[in-house]
């Protein structure tokens, strides 16, 4: 069944993986890069399974695996790629995290959300160590909620965060 999965996935389009800890702004951040209303947002965590956004002529979603969901928006964005939207890591729920990290090895990039108000836990340093080392995936960091802080503050956590990736982790995000 594995081998079947990947070799699905040689056919699939690119796809871009957006990870990052519960509440940290990865619905925030897919509806932007949409400009589209793609992804619910709300105080408490909303996403159980790995949501595939995909091009599709009208809205629509369908099962495809047991913790997968294919959804169809007619947005442009979509048609040159599909935007992987995943539960929450460090969920109080263990199995959001395991639907994650199953998915993940099939992501082409991981967009890693962060929220300016707690940047980079030493639960997302083993995270985004798995990510590299186990996966040799390319990871592009992005710094959540900087509306919510002053400018200074988003320039010392974003030199926090190069500092650290490079420090902790060995590369620059």
């Amino acid at each position: 069944q594995r081998i079947r999965d990947l070799i699905g996935h040689l056919e699939d389009m690119f796809r871009l993986g957006v990870v990052g800890e519960v509440q940290a702004g990865k619905a925030a951040f897919i509806n932007a890069i949409l400009d589209h209303d793609a992804c619910p947002e709300g105080p408490l965590p909303l996403t159980d399974r790995v949501h595939v956004l995909a091009y599709g002529d009208r809205p629509g979603e369908q099962a495809t695996e047991p913790h997968v969901v294919r959804r169809t928006l007619p947005i442009e964005y979509l048609r040159r790629m599909s935007v992987v939207d995943t539960p929450g890591t460090n969920s109080p729920l263990k199995r959001h995290q395991l639907i994650t990290e199953s998915f993940l090895p099939r992501a082409d990039i991981v967009f890693f959300v962060t929220s300016i108000d707690c940047p980079l836990t030493q639960t997302d340093i083993r995270f985004l160590g798995k990510i590299r080392e186990r996966w040799k995936k390319e990871i592009a960091c992005v710094l959540a909620k900087v509306d919510m802080r002053p400018v200074q503050d988003r320039t010392l956590v974003m030199d926090y965060l190069r500092s650290s990736f490079q420090e902790l982790l060995g590369f620059a995000p």
